[in-house]
């Protein structure tokens, strides 16, 4: 969850409001000679001239400062020495989020970051990697189109949440409790407290105690109500009815278990506090999916009211995500995941011990061991446009792969807490014709002398329409690679190396 920072107040000439007036006009998408539906991830998209002139940029930076949520930068455009005008290019997150004067009177405007996959594709993607347990009747109720990424976020949340309530009820924890009960006690009674303020004063019938007592309103379930409320709040926000009526009907049917429990605001450090086990053991997955809410969310609480400013969120963490419980629905024990550390030790300078961790993707035990790193910014940009890059890759037929990415798998691999067999690195493919294909690097570096080769293997994931097909395609070169049966090292295939 972002904390927005406000820039110290400037004194605005009325010309920069003008300027900064027409350039909100034009990113709300009411100009209609020059049209704006917002940005694509990693796109950009140039600010006409008669928005923003140029030497105008000031308009633009203080719009989009470099700690903006969705990290929209500002680019000047030059031909040559002159300046022609400006660019804003969108980062690796997609979203939503609030631009302008935040914290004054002045217009706003609403700008629009769009992953690179949608519609299907997305929600597909979503699903596997937020709520892979979702069960399959409520999968439909999630089925919207060409709606930003939290749309979907919430509406997972919300009926994550209600097969957990429908499935298991919520749970009851102990609370401690300090009452003052009269002519009864019950627990401890709080003798100092009962002697020097009761006794005194002639309520010696009041017995002030504490004590444990099982109650629904404990802390997971503050939290998962306040889950609720935040995405209420993020619809409302959204100002999309569609997406209101259905939030708001999934709350009518969640409204009766969460009566009676305060509403009490978390962030995500909150929630991963909470317990997870014993009685909790169900509640993990909708905390899980509570805490990427929650870190992706930015939102301000005045006067008690919730006013959220956006919500981004990184691709590549959802396509991690996504590959590795693909995966572990189909490998289930064979797969470690996501986000798998590993310790060692190393000495200092002084020869002291000092505990390091490495940090895996996920780790594939089979009949061969198999580190799986997924590189979803590498999928989808195009490395032909590339400068000052194509020195460090390595293309393989088609696909062009960064030479640090296979030096990284290659060294988590062959690390000595790891000690894999072969390393699997997993991309994205963005073209609607293409189909997922495996390749291999029989050994990028060396094997050492007397040792065995290790392998990496490739696999681009076609992720647009034909999604669903590409997961089954993918389970099945994996199965194969880890079972062993694709072999390190094949004859008839040519050897390459990262050497240029």
């Amino acid at each position: 969850m972002d904390v927005v920072v406000q820039a110290p107040d400037t004194v605005i000439e009325e010309g920069d409001r003008a300027i900064e007036a027409q350039a909100l006009t034009w990113l709300r998408g009411d100009i209609p000679e020059h049209p704006f539906d917002g940005l694509e991830e990693l796109g950009d998209r140039d600010v006409p001239p008669a928005v923003v002139p140029p030497g105008r940029g000031d308009v633009l930076d203080r719009l989009f400062p470099p700690n903006n949520l969705l990290r929209i930068r500002v680019e000047r455009r030059f031909t040559g020495d002159r300046l022609e005008g400006y660019r804003l290019r969108a980062s690796g997150l997609v979203g939503i989020a609030t631009v302008g004067d935040l914290a004054g009177e002045r217009a706003l405007a609403t700008v629009i970051v769009r992953p690179k996959v949608s519609g299907s594709s997305l929600m597909t993607m979503l699903s596997y990697a937020l709520v892979p347990d979702l069960s399959s009747e409520r999968r439909p109720e999630i089925d919207v189109r060409d709606v930003p990424i939290v749309s979907f976020t919430l509406l997972m949340y919300l009926l994550r949440l209600q097969q957990l309530t429908e499935s298991h009820g919520l749970q009851r924890a102990y609370i401690r409790l300090e009452e003052s009960l009269r002519g009864t006690v019950r627990g401890r009674c709080v003798l100092p407290v009962y002697l020097r303020r009761n006794v005194p004063v002639g309520r010696d019938h009041v017995v002030p105690c504490d004590f444990w007592e099982l109650r629904v309103d404990s802390e997971p379930n503050r939290a998962l109500r306040w889950g609720v409320e935040v995405c209420r709040v993020l619809a409302d926000w959204l100002s999309q009815s569609e997406l209101t009526r259905s939030v708001e009907d999934l709350w009518t049917a969640l409204a009766p278990h969460f009566s009676g429990i305060p509403l009490k605001s978390y962030q995500a450090s909150d929630v991963r506090r909470l317990p997870r086990s014993g009685r909790f053991v169900s509640y993990e997955p909708v905390f899980e999916l509570l805490e990427f809410l929650l870190d992706n969310l930015s939102f301000d609480i005045v006067k008690g009211e919730v006013r959220a400013r956006g919500f981004a969120v990184e691709m590549w963490k959802v396509f991690e995500r996504f590959v590795v419980n693909v995966l572990a629905s189909r490998m289930r024990d064979q797969i470690l995941g996501p986000q798998v550390e590993r310790h060692y030790h190393v000495k200092d300078e002084g020869d002291v011990l000092q505990r390091k961790s490495i940090f895996l993707d996920a780790l594939i035990k089979g009949q061969r061991t198999l580190v799986l790193d997924a590189k979803w910014k590498e999928g989808i940009v195009s490395h032909a446009n590339s400068t000052g890059e194509k020195a460090e890759m390595l293309q393989l037929e088609d696909l062009h792969i960064r030479n640090a990415d296979l030096f990284q798998v290659v060294a988590y691999g062959r690390h000595r807490s790891v000690q894999a067999q072969g390393s699997l690195l997993v991309y994205p493919v963005l073209d609607p014709d293409s189909v997922c294909r495996r390749r291999r690097i029989l050994d990028f570096l060396d094997a050492p002398e007397g040792g065995r080769a290790f392998p990496v293997f490739l696999i681009g994931i076609p992720v647009g329409e034909t999604l669903h097909q590409s997961i089954e395609d993918f389970v099945g070169m994996v199965q194969e690679i880890a079972s062993g049966s694709v072999p390190a090292q094949d004859p008839s295939q040519s050897r390459l190396t990262g050497r240029k």
